[in-house]
């Protein structure tokens, strides 16, 4: 029982709910560690395997709360720092007797960065990387035209010599490109079966669900992914 004593008592108040008991927000720990052990349901070898299972959610819902907010936070002194910048050059534009509203690419780039998971070192996250950077496109309202352009900006040296052999047209297409990044760094199938230890579990099913979209549209099976989303 010593696996009850070293637990936090959030942990402990989260098992014996589990095991169908119901403690009081107020209860101390050496209560609540009693009511756990005298649950009717309570086996010790199962327990520990639970409560191991209640703390290593809670440690990643932690973490995932504190990368938001990280998140959220660079976002926020970003923006003050574009729309400061913004507004620098209005004023100076504006006294040369002309107005722009347009974003730089510069601006872009730091946006769409920042709303991206980092430029993954591992071939078995690079479908994670293009679908969260397909969300900050839409969520930054990024053009067609422009994608490609952010994206060469984001991979910078990193695949260099994967676009040597490409031809100016492919160059301005996104889709060529991320095509041509995903054939280089696609995991095998049973890779793909596994989550990384690293990798959160909304990360994991994001993979998934990225790399069966994939397949469907290599096969041409986009009517029979209707049919199973609908």
């Amino acid at each position: 029982m010593a696996f009850l004593i070293r637990s936090k008592k959030i942990d402990l108040f989260q098992l014996a709910r589990d095991l169908n008991e119901s403690p009081d927000p107020p209860i101390s720990k050496i209560v609540l560690r009693d009511l756990v052990i005298s649950s009717k349901y309570y086996k010790e070898e199962e327990a520990k395997e639970l409560v191991e299972v209640i703390t290593a959610e809670r440690l990643e819902t932690e973490q995932q709360q504190k990368l938001e907010q990280q998140e959220q936070l660079s976002i926020e002194k970003l923006r003050l720092e574009i729309e400061l910048s913004r507004n620098a050059n209005q004023s100076a534009t504006q006294n040369n007797g002309q107005t722009s509203s347009v974003k730089s690419l510069d601006e872009i780039v730091k946006m769409v960065r920042l709303l991206t998971v980092k430029v993954p070192n591992k071939s078995d996250v690079w479908d994670y990387f293009f679908s969260s950077l397909e969300k900050a496109f839409a969520s930054e309202n990024v053009s067609d035209e422009l994608k490609p352009k952010v994206l060469l900006c984001m991979l910078g040296d990193k695949v260099s010599n994967l676009l040597v052999n490409l031809g100016e047209e492919e160059l301005k297409d996104y889709e060529s490109l991320k095509q041509v990044v995903l054939k280089e760094y696609e995991p095998s199938p049973p890779k793909n079966m596994f989550r990384n230890k690293n990798m959160f579990f909304s990360q994991f099913a994001s993979r998934l669900t990225s790399m069966w979209l994939y397949y469907c549209k290599l096969r041409g099976a986009r009517m029979i992914l209707s049919q199973l989303i609908n």
